[in-house]
């Protein structure tokens, strides 16, 4: 079988495994909507778009409002207009299965003819994912200092502290990140969803669009790469090595009320160049920002052995970390204020494996034993300040010419140590 055709089977498996998944994101739910008009169909018609408008919001209420206004029927003023199958279906391929079905609750009519109609109709709702019900977050594009404008083809990097910065906060699966890059694709493809043929039900995708509770903001105030030539004496050989910095502050923004939630001032080096460095700034700031809101629990212990309730990108294997036991609960002795609960270090812990959702780290050393009174929530890890591996240290990254100039050192010291 070739290729071609291996890759065809595979998608379309995955197609099939994911359909029922997808399926399962429509439901419909009951929905009163009142409405009133001139005639019993305009006062009905308005009950369903107000019906509409309960469940999915404004922007689909009024999308349905011009597809209901084609729905006509012979024969207003028929008694059993009301629950006719035939109209009720119109209804339904005109809204292309929004409105499932719906019944009359009441009906009157004023001395000024203006009728007034209730309604309780079925209407079809997008289930949300359930990582909506996180604290939801977007980071946006980072500013530029007066100073930092001289970059020149270094722009590209300053996107990419923000796309790392995300990534970091999305591996995390403590927040629910959202985008702001394709909002003009995503809005071309919502409009797919309004063309004739394509499946019922999908115009309940529209009116779900969500927004955020934080955003990530910062500038950066300066980035640059220093180039260093060298030349070895005992081989002749010249060399150059890079040296990339960086200087940034950043916030965490409370969209609602505009407070600043968090803030910070970052200055990082790195021995190689601007892109590895800029990995690292968008680490640094998701790291900090996670630890601050969500530090990394510990859910289970086993001897020496213990599991974290975070993985993916956030840790890394040999990485040192920590380990802190929670106490009291701590106020505020002006504002009264909580201001958290008091962190007692009581170990150093090393990462031994990461997966998607959990990591496993080992003791390396402590002063309890975690074992004889261990619970959820009482016991914490975060950075360890003197680990070569946490983030914004200046933990080098060599060059292929530095390895071989390496390699030479170390042979040439063995022949003649007198010469070093």
């Amino acid at each position: 079988m070739t290729r071609s055709i291996w890759y065809l089977v595979v998608v379309l498996i995955g197609l099939l495994l994911n359909f029922p998944a997808a399926a399962q994101k429509m439901s419909f739910v009951d929905a009163e909507g009142r409405g009133d008009g001139t005639t019993r169909i305009d006062a009905t018609q308005q009950a369903l778009i107000m019906a509409i408008g309960q469940v999915n919001g404004a922007q689909l209420a009024a999308q349905m409002s011009s597809q209901l206004q084609a729905v006509t029927t012979t024969s207003d003023d028929n008694e059993t207009f009301k629950s006719t199958e035939a109209y009720q279906e119109a209804v339904s391929q005109k809204t292309k299965g929004v409105i499932r079905s719906w019944k009359i609750l009441s009906e009157t009519k004023d001395d000024e003819n203006i009728w007034t109609v209730t309604v309780l109709a079925k209407i079809a709702k997008y289930k949300l994912s359930k990582q909506l019900n996180r604290i939801r977050i977007a980071v946006l594009p980072f500013r530029l200092s007066e100073n930092a404008r001289k970059l020149g083809k270094k722009w590209e990097f300053v996107d990419r502290i923000r796309r790392s910065t995300a990534a970091y906060l999305t591996q995390s699966r403590r927040f629910a990140v959202l985008d702001r890059d394709y909002s003009k694709e995503q809005s071309e493809e919502l409009k797919f969803a309004t063309k004739p043929g394509v499946r019922t039900e999908e115009l309940a995708r529209l009116g779900n669009l969500v927004a955020v509770d934080l955003i990530v903001v910062g500038t950066l105030e300066n980035l640059n790469e220093h180039r260093r030539k060298i030349k070895i004496k005992a081989t002749g050989r010249r060399i150059s090595t890079v040296k990339s910095t960086a200087s940034f502050s950043y916030r965490v923004i409370d969209v609602a009320t505009r407070q600043v939630k968090f803030a910070d001032t970052k200055t990082l080096n790195v021995d190689g160049k601007i892109r590895s460095l800029v990995r690292n700034m968008g680490d640094t700031i998701g790291e900090t920002i996670l630890n601050a809101i969500y530090p990394i629990l510990v859910v289970a212990v086993d001897k020496k052995h213990l599991t974290l309730g975070q993985g993916g990108r956030t840790l890394r294997v040999g990485q040192k970390l920590e380990l802190i036991n929670f106490g009291e609960e701590i106020f505020d002795a002006y504002t009264k204020e909580y201001l958290g609960r008091k962190e007692i270090t009581v170990g150093v812990i090393k990462i031994t494996r990461v997966r998607s959702h959990q990591s496993s780290a080992r003791i390396l050393k402590s002063t309890k034993d975690i074992n004889a009174d261990f619970s959820p929530e009482m016991y914490i890890v975060r950075p360890y300040p003197n680990d070569s591996n946490t983030r914004g240290n200046t933990a080098g990254i060599k060059t292929a010419e530095e390895e071989d100039l390496d390699k030479d050192l170390d042979s040439l010291k063995k022949k003649s140590k007198d010469d070093w």
